[in-house]
């Protein structure tokens, strides 16, 4: 079961992001807002998988979980509130002045702290696969590498570049949100094929155990 919840949270993962890509180059705004709730609940799904059979370094297991759901949470607040309060106009125009994703005001910068949190959590999930093969280490290095994008995440808010109020519109920062989408479905596709692999090969031993 816990292999299954792995490969299906990957796969939610992996289309929720091409979603996201292609939403964002159209300018469906509904759109990505949607598909990033989904994509943290696949994460989430995925996160617990990979993790579920970690015995040894649980204080790094606990810290992609905790750091997931931390994720999970902000994004949550974030892009439910652009869907209902934000899409309805149901407030008053200072309120979505503030509540607005597109304003680069309090939502944007707590999405960008969110998906650095992220970033934090695939580091030290990373942290605790065994790689036995090339396909896993692959994965492992995907993962741990992805970490990075915290730093830049936690910081560019504090900076006067994220004061142009044009946020993830502008031709920068669509470039920027395209090349993160293309990374996170290569580590998805990888991690995939990663869990299929281990799977066959499960397979084959529990066939040798019995013969």
């Amino acid at each position: 079961m816990d292999k299954k919840i792995t490969l299906v949270g990957l796969i939610i993962t992996l289309v929720t992001t091409f979603l996201f890509a292609l939403f964002l180059l159209i300018d469906f705004k509904m759109g990505y807002f949607f598909v990033c709730i989904i994509l943290a609940i696949g994460y989430l799904m995925m996160t617990a998988g990979l993790t579920s059979d970690v015995n040894e370094n649980k204080s790094l297991k606990s810290l992609a979980l905790g750091f997931g759901a931390i994720y999970a949470v902000l994004i949550f607040i974030v892009y439910f509130t652009q869907v209902t309060v934000v899409n309805k106009g149901n407030a008053p125009a200072e309120v979505l002045e503030v509540l607005d994703y597109g304003n680069m005001n309090l939502m944007f910068y707590l999405d960008l702290l969110g998906y650095g949190i992220m970033a934090l959590s695939t580091f030290f999930l990373g942290l605790t696969i065994k790689a036995n093969d090339r396909i896993t280490k692959a994965f492992k290095i995907l993962l741990m590498v992805h970490g990075l994008f915290f730093l830049p995440c936690l910081i560019m808010p504090m900076t006067p570049l994220m004061d142009k109020k044009e946020g993830s519109s502008s031709n920068g920062g669509v470039i920027a949100l395209e090349f993160w989408c293309l990374y996170f479905m290569v580590l998805c596709v990888v991690g995939v094929i990663s869990q299929i692999k281990n799977k066959k090969e499960l397979k084959m031993n529990k066939t040798d155990l019995i013969q």
